[in-house]
């Protein structure tokens, strides 16, 4: 997406929070719908839902098939 935001064909807001205490929950993300939340820090993030999946094939294809740039 932050290579061509144009594949993204559905996408929402959610307010997401991630554990980030050194404890076995570590990396948990959680998310609630806007207005939903327990108001503890979380953030409103936009969660992609679909993309164009020809288009990104087609980048993806185009991308690896190109040569390294000389040093």
């Amino acid at each position: 997406m932050w290579l061509d935001p144009s594949i993204v064909t559905r996408k929402t807001t959610l307010l997401v929070d991630v554990d980030t205490s050194f404890t076995a929950s570590y990396g948990d993300t959680l998310s609630w719908s806007v207005g939903e939340g327990p108001n503890l820090g979380e953030h409103p993030v936009w969660v992609v839902q679909e993309i164009d999946v020809a288009k990104f094939e087609r980048m993806t294809l185009d991308l690896l098939s190109k040569s390294s740039p000389a040093r």
